[in-house]
This record gives structure tokens, sequence and C-alpha cells, in this order.
């Protein structure tokens, strides 16, 4: 029998947007004070619309174990809308919201279905007299879970699928803390068809099938570090295929971006790259307001321009003013120079002398695929450290590294040559 059903994780309701810079006029900040809640309506929304027979939500709901009452209140409500519809929902509480917290005394739909913590539990899922599935979770009952939980789940011989829904943390999937660790073979000798998995906030999708394998991610970014699309996964099962759909829900989107100033050698130009940015970007958005960050890189003439006192204040003003009144709205929230002053590479190379050598050494390993692993292999175990330095999701791929490379060629020549405009 074909069904659907949608796979949600990490709502953090209340959970405020955190990191702007500086003070946002009051649409924007009303907007980002919703974003949480209104990215929880897109789920409910989205499941309205594929017309979903159950929905799976896989913990961190609530940002704290001292949830508040109107995060409860908004999220029994959504659950209300799920139930007139026919639609089941399968909750479970992870390290974030465990069921030590409180709890508001309010009537839940009789369709919602909440696992406690003292051991896996099995519901069915049933239409028309038909099992179309059996999901089965356990929830944490206290924030720091360290054992390995995912070795409790074993699948029934029922007929339809076997869901495991699970907060934990899958070994190799680095930057996260270790509760209710496992690795993928725990997973897979369960006998489960399906793992709903929460707790990593950026998308992986470890395994299509034998079983599917699945973190969506959280629902809305709340930082820089959160940048991009935030999705919950629509899931199709039809015969023994399980098809997944990352479906972005998002209210407002974190964005890093960059312009280069290589080819620029007016003001006038850069102003015109910038609001061009801008642009891209609310048309990219899918109707979503956009915060931003935007770095200036490369080498170039305007590179004395953005070293005087106030002009970036000044680009970074012009940009406000232009794109955050529109529909949707655009925020430059940092603008930051990664510049340094033009010169002639193959002339510099030339000079037989230290900055010589290092251009050299630069292009000895843009040449050498070996050199660029070692590099990725020396960077790995700072892998935390980097992303929460970014503001983003650490890419060790080979096209990151170049730039990385030229950034640092660019970093070192101005330091060792200082300024001479």
């Amino acid at each position: 029998m074909r069904f659907k059903f949608l796979h949600v994780a990490d709502l953090h309701l209340d959970s405020p947007f955190v990191g702007l810079r500086s003070a946002a006029p009051e649409h924007v900040a009303s907007a980002l004070q919703q974003a949480i809640f209104s990215a929880y309506d897109r789920v409910i929304e989205t499941a309205l619309r594929e017309q979903v027979d159950f929905v799976l939500i896989a913990g961190d709901i609530y940002d704290g174990k001292d949830r508040s009452l109107r995060a409860q209140l908004r999220f029994r409500d959504g659950l209300a809308r799920l139930a007139r519809s026919g639609i089941e929902s399968f909750v479970v509480f992870g390290n974030h919201d465990p069921l030590g917290g409180w709890s508001a005394r309010i009537q839940w739909p009789a369709a919602t279905h909440c696992f406690g913590a003292q051991n896996v539990e099995a519901v069915p899922v049933i239409r028309n007299g038909v099992r179309l599935a059996t999901v089965y979770c356990i929830s944490h009952g206290q924030k720091e879970v360290r054992t390995n939980l995912a070795q409790q789940f074993r699948a029934n011989q029922e007929p339809g699928l076997a869901i495991g829904l699970l907060h934990a943390n899958v070994q190799g999937i680095g930057g996260h803390e270790d509760y209710a660790p496992c690795c993928l073979d725990d997973l897979e000798v369960a006998g489960m068809d399906y793992w709903a998995l929460r707790h990593v906030h950026n998308k992986q999708v470890l395994r299509t099938e034998s079983p599917a394998v699945v973190y969506p991610g959280n629902t809305q970014g709340r930082s820089r570090a959160e940048a991009g699309e935030r999705y919950c996964c629509l899931v199709s099962a039809d015969a023994d295929r399980l098809l997944q759909e990352l479906v972005p829900v998002d209210a407002v989107r974190w964005l890093s971006e960059e312009v280069a100033i290589g080819d620029l050698v007016e003001d006038q130009e850069l102003l015109d790259q910038l609001d061009g940015k801008c642009r891209e970007i609310m048309e990219d958005s899918e109707g979503r307001p956009v915060v931003c960050s935007i770095d200036l890189v490369g080498s170039g003439d305007l590179h004395h321009d953005l070293s005087r006192p106030g002009y970036v204040d000044g680009v970074l003003e012009h940009l406000r003013n232009e794109h955050s009144s529109n529909d949707p709205f655009v925020w430059v929230d940092r603008l930051r120079v990664r510049t340094a002053r033009g010169y002639d590479r193959e002339e510099r190379k030339r000079a037989q002398d230290f900055a010589a050598t290092l251009l050299e050494v630069a292009d000895e390993i843009r040449a050498h695929p070996d050199a660029i692993a070692e590099i990725r292999e020396e960077l790995a175990p700072l892998e935390t450290q980097m992303r929460k330095a970014l503001g983003s999701e650490f890419v060790a791929e080979d096209a990151e590294l170049l730039i990385w490379l030229a950034r640092a060629e660019a970093v070192c020549l101005e330091l060792l040559e200082g300024d001479r405009s």
C-alpha cells in the first residue's frame, strides 16, 4: 500500500535568533522573533498539503527543559491541526527537552503519541485495517544520556514498515555532543526500514535504503552557523521502496556570501556588485527574508579604499537602506573585509626572496592532489573549532581548500610586505 509520512526534527520552539551584530529595524526584528514558530507552521502546512498519513517529530521540540507555556500551546495547536485532518503524530523528546523538564497540564490530541523514557515502545500505524508501519521509539528522561539507545531497538515481525525514531549521535558525524552515541552497525542490525534521527542540525542522509538513515536537520537556522536551507523530510513508501525528499521549511534564511574585488576599480562598481548580490539573494530565497553576511575577498585596487576609516560602515549603511525595506527583505548583518592590495603575481615570483618562495610553494600545492589531501588530513582534527570560527559548516572539499589557499597566500603577502599604497 502506498503512503507518505513526514520526518521533522529539532524544532527548538522558543529559541531566539543569536549573533546579530547590530540592532535591526522593527520589521526585521519581528520576523526574526517569529521565525522559529513560522517554520513550525510551514511543517504543519507541508504535512496537510502533501496529505501524509503520519508525522514523526524526532525530539528537541523545545529549546530547554523548562519550556514556555507559549511554546507548548503552539506545538499542541499544530498537532491538533494534523489530528483534525486524520494525521497521527509521533513525538520523542531529546536532550534539550527531556521528560524530566516542566510540562504544562494541557489537553493533547488523541492522535498524538508521546513516547516515554523507560524502554523502547512500539506503536502501530493502521489505515483501513491495514498496518502501514510500526513506530519504535524511546525518549530522553534527562539531558545527558550517554548509553547506546540504538542497541535497545529490535523490530518485531509485523507487516508494514519498521521505523525507528531516535535522538542519537551516529559515530563519524562530528561537532556535536555525544548523546546516545551509536554507530551505523547498531542501526543496521535493529531490523528497521527507516531511521528518523535528530541531534545534527545540518541535514545528513547517511543511507537511502536498507535501512534509510536520515537527519533532516533543524527547521529554522538561528545564526550564521546554521546558514542555508533548513528542511523536513517527506518520505513516500511504495511497495518495498522509500523515496525521500527534503522540503525547505525555514521562514528566515541565513546566508554567507562572497564578493570578489579583483576586477573592480571604482567605488560605484563595488556598490553595483553588492547591490546585485543582494538582488540575487532575494530572487533565490523563494519568498523568504534573508539575513546575510558578506565577505569582500580577493586583491585589487579597491583594497586601499576599503581600509579607510568609516568606509565599510558607509557601504553597509547603503546596503541596509536599499534592501532591508524590500519584501522579502535582505538584511546585511555583517560586511567583512578580507582583501589584499593588488600585485602582479608572476612578476612577484621572479624576485628571489621569501615571498617568491611562498608563491612557488602555493603553486606546487595546487598542482599536486596529494598535497591537497595532506592539508585536508591536517585540518580534520580542527573541524569543530573551524566550524565555530567560520560561523558556518566546515567543508573540506578540494575546491574549498583551493579558495582557502588563495586567501592564505594574499594574507601572507600582505603581512610580509605591508601596505605600500
